[in-house]
Order: C-alpha cells, then sequence, then structure tokens
C-alpha cells in the first residue's frame, strides 16, 4: 500500500470523555476540517473536555533543563535539581520535584527507557552539515518516493546492524542541521504507539497536512535522516524498533503541523516556546479570535470550559493565540496564525475589523 494511503484519516469512531457534550464532524468552513459542535446547550463554566496524556511531546532544546518534564513547571530560568541521566553522563530529563520525577519514570517500560538513552547517548556524535541538500518545494509523487527509498534504506541498516552488530552504522549520528526537538517528539509518539496500540488510531483519526513537505523539501529529508538514526541507534533487539516506520513517522509528522498544543513563557510575554504536546481529540477544538471555549492547563492537563451560553449545534472554539487575541490587531493576529497555523482567520471578529 502507498505510504499516502496508510496515513489517509480513518473514520474510526470518537470516544469522548465528555460525549454528550459534543460531538466531532466536518466544519461548516470550506478547508476547515474536522470540527467540535455542541450536543446540547452549555453554560458557561461547564466542562466540556479533559485530557491528560499527550500522544507525542517534546520540551524545547533552550529549556530542557528549566522545565519540568512532566508536569511543565518552570522557574523563570532557574536549572531544576532533579534529573535523569544515561551512563555517559548525558542529560535525559529535569524535574521540578522527584513525584514528578517518579512519575515520568513509571510511563516507561523497560524497552522504551533503553530507547531513551540510546537515543540521547547518540547524540554525542557530532554530524557533518550537509550542504547539498535541495531547497524548494515538494510535490505528493516526491514526497512518496523519497519515503520509499527511505524505507528500502532502513532494511539495509537493520539487517546490517543484525549481521555485524559491533559495527555502527553511518546512520547513527544525525546532520548538525537536523532539528534535535523533531526528533525527540517523533521518539516520543513511537513510545507511545508502542505503549499504547490506541494512540496511533488516535492520531490517524485527525486530518492529514503534507504542508510540512510541500513548503520544505528539506525538512523531508531531515525527517529521512532522523528515521534512519532511530534504526540506526536504538538496541538492535527492542521491540520498539518496529514500531518505527515511514508510515508511523509520517502520520505524526502530517498532523503535528497546526495542530500540537505549545507552552509558552508568560513572564517573557508569550515569546518563548517551552514545549509542544499533540492531544489528539482536543486537537478538533478550531480557532476563533472570539472563542467561545477557554482552555486551561494543569500539569500535563488540559481542561475545555465554555465561556459562555452555546446553543446546540454551535461549532466550539478556543483561540490557538493564548490570549493575545485580546490585544493584537487583525493583521497581527492574521499573520501569527498564517506562520504558526498555516491558515488565514475567517472568524466573525477577523470579517468585522479591517486588515492592512
Amino acid at each position: 500500500m502507498a505510504l499516502l494511503e496508510q496515513i489517509k484519516r480513518t473514520n474510526v469512531p470518537f470516544k469522548l470523555e465528555n460525549g454528550e457534550a459534543f460531538d466531532i464532524r466536518p466544519s461548516n468552513m470550506d478547508d476547515a476540517g474536522m470540527a467540535c459542535f455542541a450536543s446540547r446547550k452549555l453554560f458557561p463554566g461547564e466542562v466540556i473536555l479533559r485530557v491528560q496524556n499527550p500522544v507525542a511531546n517534546v520540551i524545547t532544546t533552550d529549556f530542557r533543563k528549566e522545565v519540568c518534564a512532566w508536569c511543565y513547571f518552570y522557574d523563570f530560568g532557574s536549572i531544576l535539581k532533579f534529573k535523569l541521566t544515561t551512563s555517559r553522563g548525558r542529560g535525559v530529563a529535569w524535574f521540578c520535584s522527584e513525584t514528578c520525577k517518579l512519575s515520568w519514570m513509571n510511563q516507561l517500560s523497560e524497552p522504551e527507557w533503553c530507547a531513551i538513552l540510546s537515543f540521547e547517548d547518540g547524540l554525542a556524535r557530532v554530524g557533518k552539515v550537509n550542504e547539498s541538500l535541495p531547497e524548494g518545494s515538494c510535490l505528493e509523487a516526491e514526497i512518496e518516493t523519497a519515503w520509499e527509498n527511505a524505507r528500502l534504506e532502513g532494511e539495509r541498516i537493520t539487517t546490517s546492524r543484525k549481521e555485524k552488530p559491533n559495527r555502527m552504522p553511518k546512520q547513527a549520528t544525525l546532520p548538525s542541521l537536523v532539528d534535535v526537538d523533531d526528533a525527540r517528539f517523533l521518539l516520543s509518539a513511537v513510545l507511545s504507539f508502542y505503549r499504547t496500540p490506541d494512540s496511533l488510531q488516535q492520531v490517524l483519526r485527525m486530518v492529514p497536512t503534507l504542508q510540512p513537505y510541500s513548503s520544505s523539501r528539506i525538512t523531508l529529508h531531515h525527517h529521512i535522516a532522523i528515521y534512519h538514526y532511530l534504526l540506526s541507534v536504538l538496541p538492535i533487539e527492542s521491540p520498539i524498533l518496529s514500531f518505527i516506520t515511514p508510515a508511523h513517522l509520517m502520520a505524526v509528522v502530517t498532523r503535528d503541523a497546526g495542530n500540537s498544543f505549545g507552552i509558552w513563557d508568560q513572564a517573557l510575554a508569550g515569546q518563548e516556546l517551552f514545549a509542544y504536546s499533540l492531544y489528539p481529540t482536543a486537537s478538533f477544538f478550531n480557532h476563533s479570535c472570539d472563542p467561545n471555549v477557554v482552555k486551561e492547563r494543569s500539569g500535563r492537563q488540559y481542561t475545555f470550559k465554555a465561556s459562555m451560553e452555546i446553543s446546540p449545534g454551535s461549532e466550539l472554539n478556543i483561540s490557538y493565540l493564548g490570549g493575545s487575541e485580546k490585544i493584537l490587531i487583525c493583521q497581527e493576529r492574521q499573520d501569527r496564525l498564517l506562520k504558526g497555523w498555516f491558515f488565514l482567520c475567517r472568524c466573525p471578529k477577523c470579517s468585522r475589523e479591517p486588515s492592512i
């Protein structure tokens, strides 16, 4: 089966924690994908949805030592005291308390922990800059061909490692320009697929987009490098290797764009991104600059509440701008949404206000 066919959206029904409050179906707006609609009258402050554990997440590199890997606590730039390291002394994760450290560890099985250790130790090797990567956009056929060639090379890597276990593949070093945050994010997704089989189905229910590759051929090649790196550094006997496939990685990449929830440094006016996490069900809330649903975060948990009385059948919208929509003018909002989420907002507020 062709790769793009494997990652297309599935129509498996959703299991919602508060399923009587809303349902998920195609948006009334063109090109807006799926959306959430009130299935009955909702009242101000009513909890609509709670989500606890992301399918994929990453603390961004600049904040790994300052943001708790479990609850996302941040103490104004102070380095956290509790951490985990590899046997070679490389930092794996930092925590605000022993409790958070244990909670993070308790979610992991032995194969998952070994995969993380191998991944982090491998980053000690510094790769060369590949200056020959072509720039520009990609067509679907090119994306399909590139990943098929990558799959074949992946099979060669795995076979070679089994035949010559003491020889390290050249792909066991990430090229220096590859975004390590992307690599850690994809690894976290693979671990979720291994840990909770339904997590892959949760991702496949989301609407995919090829935008990350259609706008950047370099991103495509960098993600292929991550794929080969994971196959090269995880223990050859690891059961997680079977979950590292082009289809699994592409399923995440094509849903991450525009759907992951960013966690921002509010002390710096929301200008620094601490972390980002993918919560599939919550991703179906579309954006409005005048939302009728608010989201609140407590540690890893997001709670979504009605901010006003909402009639049955009304679309439920949150703000992707984290409150900035209240102070930004229309053009500024449009610029941020286009850069971060790849769309121009057509909500009632933007329709009323003139853009420059």
